[in-house]
């Protein structure tokens, strides 16, 4: 396994690395019948799973992340509406959202 590997960016590149040797692998043993030790494939397609979940849990953290941030925000600007005496506005571009995006048939209310 890499290591060195910490960033998304960097996972991602390795992720195509591996892939491109994998099928450098696969393109000899079929055109110039060179096989490769199956602990080579084996190793590259282990740290290619373990990668990939690594990338997968950044993706979620990053999600919830963002989902919190918004909540927050959120809860911020109707504070703010509601310190001005604006309460009202939320309630409008609540309302306005929800005409534009209408729940499809058969949703939970």
């Amino acid at each position: 396994m890499t290591a060195s590997v910490k960033t998304a960016p960097q996972m991602r590149h390795r992720i195509a690395e591996i892939k491109l040797s994998m099928a450098q692998m696969k393109n000899n043993y079929f055109a110039n019948r060179i096989s490769a030790p199956m602990e080579i494939r084996t190793a590259l397609e282990m740290e290619l799973c373990d990668l990939n979940l690594q990338l997968m849990n950044i993706n979620a953290d990053e999600f919830k992340r963002r989902t919190h941030m918004k909540t927050r925000m959120n809860a911020l600007v109707r504070e703010a509406l509601d310190a001005n005496g604006l309460p009202h506005v939320w309630d409008e571009c609540r309302a306005l959202a929800e005409s534009e995006f209408p729940q499809p048939e058969g949703a939970a209310t």
